[in-house]
């Protein structure tokens, strides 16, 4: 649940307003913020409408800024200003909105065993139903049904029954330097967001490892706050990297970036170094987002094989989850599309695995996304 609180400038003959409420967003069980300035002011004193055109003072707030408590569903559509005094008179802010609305996810587990995916509106969309019943949709940038393609397939340990997979055979971009499938999970605003899922390698992926050179780039999920070409936006994704040297183990990397005059910029990245990818079998994701800033935002992310007894941390990373550029009123701060199922790497690594008898590929099953982080 998030409330809105806008705010403008102002300006009065008797008593001229510098600045009046600041735009503030807040989470559910957080405080909304109203600010307003003046000089020379004597006396403030906030309130909130109780019917038409009529207004009540909010005993207690007397400064320049009020911290509203606890924003409910009963206080949408309430109206805030505030009265300020000198010997020179009086005036009233503009009054403002108080808007709280439930945004939340809820919660939504796909296990695929009664998922299909079938042809979307057009050549670079699939649609993928779940009990025959639409639920996200998969795009592809580019190319033909025989140079990528999500599909949904038998488990090839036997043990899953119906998951997804992912593969690319060719990167037929218009760039020509890139290939992408990505599952949009989108229309969203949420300030939080904790994901599960399992994640699979076949045995054939291992060719990766022969790469070269270093590589940083085989995402296999994303999340954008605000819009992906905007630029008060920021991205976090989740890679498959390894290291300079043919036969370099496969790591999991994480990285924060944000849209700065129309490019992306590392903000902080996050893995580690020592838990290896294993192939050919099922390994247990969690994904744990916040939105906030350099104290308070927060990316978590935990990697389980079947072959494990205990998860292990990859990133637990307390830094900023959305731009400095967004404004405190904008829903840039939240996140606006996820990508939990992804395959996007560079035409250079689609070309070895292919031109080595390979294919770049991943399976994901079972997953479940909640709008609320839990606790613990």
């Amino acid at each position: 649940m998030l409330a809105i609180c806008g705010g403008d400038r102002y300006d009065a003959t008797a008593l001229p307003i510098i600045y009046g409420p600041i735009n503030s967003l807040v989470i559910d069980g957080g405080n909304a913020l109203f600010t307003v300035n003046s000089p020379n002011t004597v006396s403030y004193q906030w309130q909130h409408d109780q019917g038409i055109d009529v207004f009540i003072d909010i005993v207690g707030s007397i400064t320049n800024t009020l911290i509203f408590p606890v924003a409910l569903a009963t206080h949408d559509g309430l109206k805030i200003r505030c009265a300020l005094t000198n010997p020179n008179g009086s005036v009233n802010s503009t009054e403002k909105e108080l808007r709280v609305y439930d945004n939340s996810l809820g919660e939504t587990s796909w296990d695929f065993e009664t998922a299909t995916i079938v042809a979307g509106a057009d050549a670079v969309h699939d649609n993928l139903k779940v009990s025959d019943i639409y639920q996200a949709t998969f795009w592809y940038e580019d190319g033909i049904a025989t140079d990528r393609k999500a599909e949904i397939v038998v488990d090839p340990k036997g043990t899953e029954g119906n998951v997804v997979r992912l593969w690319i055979l060719n990167a037929i971009i218009s760039t020509g330097t890139k290939g992408r499938i990505q599952l949009d999970v989108n229309n969203i605003a949420i300030p939080e967001m904790f994901i599960t899922q399992k994640m699979y390698l076949p045995q054939s992926m291992d060719e990766y490892k022969n790469y070269p050179s270093q590589n940083l780039w085989f995402a296999i999920a994303e999340f954008f706050m605000g819009e992906p070409g905007v630029d008060d936006g920021f991205r976090i994704t989740v890679d498959i990297a390894k290291g300079t040297g043919v036969g370099q183990p496969l790591i999991f990397f994480t990285q924060g970036m944000k849209k700065d005059n129309g490019l992306w910029k590392v903000v902080w990245t996050e893995f580690n170094a020592s838990y290896f990818i294993s192939f050919d079998e099922w390994i247990n994701i969690e994904y744990g987002y916040k939105s906030g800033n350099s104290i308070n935002g927060r990316f978590y992310m935990t990697a389980k094989a079947s072959s494990e007894s205990e998860k292990t941390v990859i990133a637990d990373v307390t830094n900023w989850t959305y731009s400095n550029k967004a404004a405190s009123d904008s829903d840039s701060r939240f996140m606006r599309l996820a990508n939990p199922q992804k395959l996007y790497t560079s035409s250079t690594i689609v070309d070895h695995m292919r031109d080595n008898g390979s294919l770049a590929e991943i399976y994901f099953n079972d997953l479940n996304i909640q709008g609320n982080w839990p606790t613990g």
